[in-house]
């Protein structure tokens, strides 16, 4: 069971599904609707299986492949240093 703290952040909305937020670098990263989601998802939660668990029931599609769009997002946003696994 992985644990991730998410650095304090801000989201944005930009357009219909367009948000930003800033890596504690400063880089602007773009996001749709679902990231947003999962974004504020881990606020609520350290562990990532609580996050795929909680977005799992509000979503409509394949478990297995929500976690790996979760796992695969948790993983570009942890290079980007948002995310710092513990």
């Amino acid at each position: 069971m992985k644990k991730y703290k998410l650095h304090l952040l801000r989201i944005r909305k930009e357009n219909v599904d367009q948000y930003i937020t800033l890596t504690p670098y400063a880089k602007v990263i773009e996001m749709n609707e679902i990231g947003k989601i999962i974004l504020e998802e881990s606020k609520e939660y350290d562990c990532i299986d609580n996050v795929i668990d909680s977005l799992c029931q509000k979503m409509i599609g394949d478990k297995e492949s929500i976690k790996n769009d979760i796992l695969e997002f948790y993983e570009k946003m942890k290079i980007c240093g948002i995310y710092e696994e513990y």
